[in-house]
């Protein structure tokens, strides 16, 4: 029986569990053509930059995305536990909310069950913050069993996996979507091309999607240590910065952040990484027990965001069958199990989702 050609378009965290989801099934040859390659550090290549942990951003009607992020979950936890050269860490998250970040029900009181989350019934150790481990104007929370990701680690891990089934990768830049066919490693035709391109899907020619754009992010990975996972859902005087801390397997700890849409920069905000600082080591005073900040890395990254959502969607593109996978924005890493699976269920027709 002849095998099936495919080849996968980009090599972040879409594109190689694309690539991995596609080499588990039978009778199958898949290549990954992309500019960057893992270990590559670049402003065009947004995996490698992202914080790294589960907390899905569906709202409770959005089933399809829940759908996309809760496979992950389940994985990352087995990952954890049974694979450590995955890179992935076991933690209990702690998101907190400020009065503003909470909706007020017709009495004035807080309508908390706004702003729980789908997930609430789905993960484990899920429960309501007691009133004592609120901190100082914090009115509300929530925490549950999570994980952080190593990204770099982690995208290895999965390279490795990908070799292991034959996957081959070549490196190239694509002008349109169906130039990706030239790149196959294997004999015969390409059956389909797997485009996740990311935000290069805006300029991809064949492609070219107008409702791809960035959400910035900002970043900083310190030497030092906490063993806390936290969330700070707004704070004071910022509308699109948040705070988030982020601690790694391996040491050292992330911390953010923004979500600033549109914002093509390329280099650290120096004011907004000071205001990281200050509020990051006011909320972990521990992280400064031995000593200062040892700032190992300033980081920025553009989230691939879409406007009306990710894109998972099949069409004939010039003669060539193309499957779309990319449009994640924030959600790469937790969404990227679920998608990949929908993306290859639209070989048979149609996704399961």
């Amino acid at each position: 029986m002849a095998k099936k050609n495919y080849v996968v378009i980009g090599s972040g965290i879409a594109g190689l569990t694309t690539a991995l989801t596609l080499s588990k099934k039978p009778n199958t040859n898949v290549t990954i053509v992309a500019k960057h390659l893992p270990g590559d550090l670049s402003i065009d290549f947004t995996s490698p930059w992202a914080g790294g942990d589960w907390d899905s951003f569906a709202k409770k009607d959005e089933i399809t995305l829940q759908n996309y992020d809760k496979p992950a979950y389940l994985e990352f936890l087995r990952l954890s536990r049974e694979v450590p050269e995955a890179g992935i860490w076991i933690r209990q998250v702690t998101i907190y909310f400020h009065d503003r970040d909470i909706p007020k029900k017709k009495d004035g009181s807080l309508d908390t069950d706004a702003v729980t989350p789908w997930y609430s019934t789905f993960v484990e150790g899920w429960r309501t913050l007691r009133k004592e481990e609120l901190p100082e104007r914090v009115v509300w929370g929530y925490t549950f069993t999570s994980v952080v990701i190593s990204t770099t680690r982690y995208m290895f891990y999965v390279q490795q996996e990908c070799v292991k089934r034959g996957v081959q990768f070549r490196r190239a830049t694509l002008k349109h979507v169906c130039d990706a066919k030239k790149y196959t490693a294997f004999p015969g035709p390409v059956d389909a091309v797997f485009n996740c391109s990311g935000l290069s899907a805006k300029f991809l020619g064949g492609v070219e999607d107008s409702n791809m754009y960035p959400i910035l992010g900002q970043t900083l990975l310190v030497r030092n240590r906490t063993e806390r996972l936290l969330t700070y859902v707004s704070v004071d005087g910022y509308e699109d910065e948040c705070l988030y801390i982020m601690p790694r397997a391996e040491g050292g700890t992330v911390l953010g952040g923004c979500m600033r849409v549109n914002d093509w920069s390329t280099e650290p905000d120096k004011a907004l990484a000071d205001r990281i600082v200050a509020r990051a080591t006011k909320a972990c005073p521990e992280l400064l027990d031995d000593g200062p900040l040892d700032v190992v890395s300033h980081n920025v990254g553009r989230r691939p965001a879409r406007q009306g959502g990710p894109r998972v969607e099949k069409e004939t593109i010039d003669g060539t069958v193309v499957i779309h996978n990319y449009g994640a924005g924030p959600a790469g890493f937790q969404s990227s199990i679920g998608m990949a699976e929908a993306a290859v269920d639209l070989l048979k027709g149609s996704s399961k989702l």
